[in-house]
């Protein structure tokens, strides 16, 4: 039940936001999936939890200091190029 509400509030997220924020989140996710090694039962679930957590990142509260990683999936299309952007961004 609290699965079904989550999805439910991130759907509601992602259409109540602009186009640049979701095409942003579109693409930090699909780095983020593709790179991951996530199982393919967790992919859908992923896809989701990023997706909301993306948008909250650029809506304002970036709880989970996501900024630098989303802007790195907007510069590449490798995960090694994605990775190595990553890392930089989390050295001090």
């Amino acid at each position: 039940m609290i699965m079904k509400a989550f999805v439910v509030l991130m759907s509601l997220l992602v259409l109540g936001c602009g186009s640049e924020k979701a095409e942003k989140c579109e693409k930090y996710t699909d780095m983020e999936i593709k790179c991951g090694g996530y199982p393919a039962s967790e992919v859908e679930m992923t896809r989701k939890m990023a997706t909301g957590f993306c948008l909250e990142a650029l809506g304002g509260e970036d709880l989970l200091n996501l900024k630098p990683e989303i802007a790195c999936a907007q510069t590449h299309k490798d995960c090694s190029g994605y990775e190595s952007c990553q890392t930089a961004a989390e050295a001090p």
